[in-house]
């Protein structure tokens, strides 16, 4: 079997799978935001979201990094760091639509259906490798890429820009923006904007 890749909207679970999917397998597994034809072949794990709550996730993620935080407000989410997270998502598109349609073992999961089901992680897992999962495993797996467990680690680092390879995490990774929870996160009067990036390709989530 060849080695599986997994491959995640940015802020869509892809983490959290990743986590799942190298405990399960024991392998040190690629994981990816961008998708490479050349994988043609290989079992590949995809995560989405809603697009819109991707968007109001990396609004809160790159607000806080020397990349794309606001000079005159560091570390606040602004208008200039919401322009960068749309601009994020566009590049990301085409790479979501391009895993959509891979040749090769596919399985799809929507971070709706798996960030409190853990089991559908570890399903569409076992479906793409020889793994065997057992109830015992899969309850060990669950606790160590939960939430609670994420926050632990994550507390040790200082922000965004500061990365634990161990677990793939960075500081504030896990966020509070829940499913649909755009609508909150993000001003009304930048909706339209937010639909204009995103809304077109709102079936590639689906």
């Amino acid at each position: 079997m060849k080695e599986l890749v997994c491959f995640g909207f940015p802020r869509s679970g892809s983490t959290l799978a990743w986590r799942a999917a190298k405990a399960l397998t024991g392998e040190d597994l690629l994981k990816v935001h961008t998708y490479d034809a050349a994988w043609a072949g290989r079992p590949l794990l995809v995560t989405t979201r809603d697009l819109r709550d991707c968007v109001a996730s990396l609004w809160r993620v790159v607000s806080t990094t020397q990349r794309f935080g606001d000079p005159d407000r560091p570390g606040e989410p602004t208008r200039r760091t919401f322009e960068a997270a749309l601009q994020v998502a566009r590049e990301h598109v085409p790479h979501l639509e391009a895993a959509r349609h891979h040749r090769g073992p596919l399985e799809v999961l929507r971070y709706a259906d798996f960030v409190e089901d853990h089991g559908r992680v570890f399903d569409a897992i076992q479906r793409l490798t020889d793994v065997v999962i057992t109830p015992d495993r899969r309850r060990e797996v669950s606790d160590e890429i939960g939430v609670e467990a994420a926050r632990k680690v994550q507390a040790r680092l200082s922000g965004f820009d500061e990365h634990d390879p161990a677990t793939g995490l960075h500081g504030g990774h896990v966020d509070d923006v829940g499913v649909g929870s755009w609508r909150e996160a993000i001003p009304a009067e930048w909706h339209s904007d937010l639909d204009d990036a995103v809304g077109p390709h709102m079936h590639l989530c689906e």
